[in-house]
């Protein structure tokens, strides 16, 4: 069960269908499936799931969003 406060990776695929894993901290549970979280680092999901250091995805970082649980990684 996520907790308010907590630190979790997420995974992400932009409209691109490239894919990533983000830190998020929980910021709300909004029902049993979903929760918002705010972006802290942007992650590859290929070869060795370095940080990312460009790009536009760099665009989340800091922003809030609603993920649902299965997205939890």
């Amino acid at each position: 069960m996520l907790k308010v406060g907590e630190k979790i990776k997420v995974h992400h695929a932009d409209e691109g269908e490239a894919k990533y894993i983000l830190d998020v901290e929980v910021t709300a549970i909004c029902s049993p499936n979903e929760f918002k979280g705010r972006i802290d680092r942007v992650f590859s999901n290929w070869g060795d799931r370095g940080e990312i250091a460009g790009g536009d995805i760099l665009a989340l970082i800091g922003t809030e969003r609603t993920f649902k649980n299965e997205h939890f990684a």
